[in-house]
């Protein structure tokens, strides 16, 4: 997938803004929303070809910048979220469990292994210095890769554990899974993030519960909205990371917009999110560009892009807000993850 931004030039831009704007009566220090797709191709980006039906994006395109020859260097998603987050090489990764595997003087391969480094610098940690309120929700895959295996994983770090089978809406496993979610929030707030909700650990398989293996953006984009309400009135950066299109594969609509919408990283909730169209309206949204029912998972996303913008505009942020939209990286179309195919 190609990149929109650079984000090693953005948190440069963010502290000059910041320290020397202070010091010199600049313009107010902007804010910043970086929104990160999974596993993203091309072909699902209508003003990049794909059949699809994309209006906030292609009106995104129109109004913005946009970044068509900008490569991530590690095409898998932990480096790759790794690398935007601390602007270094995955192969540089320092963190305790990475240098385990591959210690000084071995030879790296780099996967999902790779880590953000407790006590190392990352772009929250120098916004958080730079006096930015820090927020993150969505998709993580870039701690504790340990914890993810479930089993005796999670209970010898102190997680819950439940059978794949599990009924979220059962109480005893609702408050499993709750307790489960705030364990993870707390840990990433130790990576430089001062507001987290809305986490899911890794890929939704991770969770370790058929019933949840499915994605829901509506709730992804409510945290994003309880952030913006809670930050609006001081210099932010907040890190949306969608599930969408990694698998299980959005394009079989009981994977995404037929979901069960109360079904999320936490369990199971009762509330109804209204931050985005009904799914039922996405569909029919899709379906009147002439487009089959199986490509709203790319309408769904656009809708809660473009819902997040809307906010933005609502809150009277736009004038002073960089909106950056990306993809960790494209699909996993051929390739061995060696460079010789």
């Amino acid at each position: 997938m190609r990149k929109l931004i650079n984000l090693s030039l953005l948190s440069q831009a963010c502290l000059t803004g910041g320290i020397a704007g202070a010091q010199q009566n600049r313009p107010e220090r902007p804010n910043v929303i970086f929104i990160l797709t999974d596993d993203q191709s091309w072909d699902t980006i209508g003003f990049m070809g794909g059949k699809v039906h994309t209006p906030r994006l292609d009106a995104m395109k129109k109004q913005g910048i946009f970044f068509s020859n900008f490569n991530v260097t590690t095409t898998v998603c932990s480096p790759s979220r790794y690398s935007f987050l601390t602007g270094r090489f995955a192969g540089r990764c320092h963190a305790p469990r990475f240098m385990k595997l591959h210690p000084p003087g071995t030879m790296t391969r780099v996967e999902n292994n790779v880590e953000l480094e407790s006590d190392a610098w990352n772009l929250p940690k120098v916004l958080q210095k730079a006096g930015y309120f820090t927020g993150f929700t969505g998709k993580c895959h870039l701690i504790h890769h340990d914890w993810l295996g479930g089993g005796q994983n999670w209970k010898k770090n102190g997680l819950e554990t439940y059978p794949p089978g599990a009924d979220p809406r059962d109480p005893e496993i609702q408050q499993k899974m709750q307790k489960n979610h705030r364990r993870w929030c707390e840990a990433l707030k130790e990576y430089g993030f001062d507001w987290v909700d809305g986490v899911y650990p890794a890929n939704l398989k991770e969770l370790w519960c058929d019933a949840l293996n499915v994605h829901n953006w509506d709730w992804t984009v409510h945290k994003a909205m309880k952030f913006l309400e809670k930050a609006r009135n001081r210099p932010f950066f907040l890190y949306i990371a969608t599930t969408l299109h990694h698998g299980p594969n959005p394009a079989n609509n009981k994977n995404s917009v037929l979901a069960d919408p109360h079904l999320t990283g936490e369990g199971y909730v009762a509330e109804t999110y209204h931050d985005l169209p009904p799914r039922k309206e996405i569909i029919r949204q899709t379906t009147r560009a002439g487009l089959p029912e199986n490509r709203a998972f790319a309408t769904w996303l656009d809708a809660g892009v473009g819902a997040i913008i809307d906010k933005v505009k609502a809150l009277g942020l736009a004038h002073n807000t960089l909106i950056i939209f990306t993809s960790d990286h494209g699909s996993y179309r051929h390739g061995k993850t060696t460079l010789y195919d």
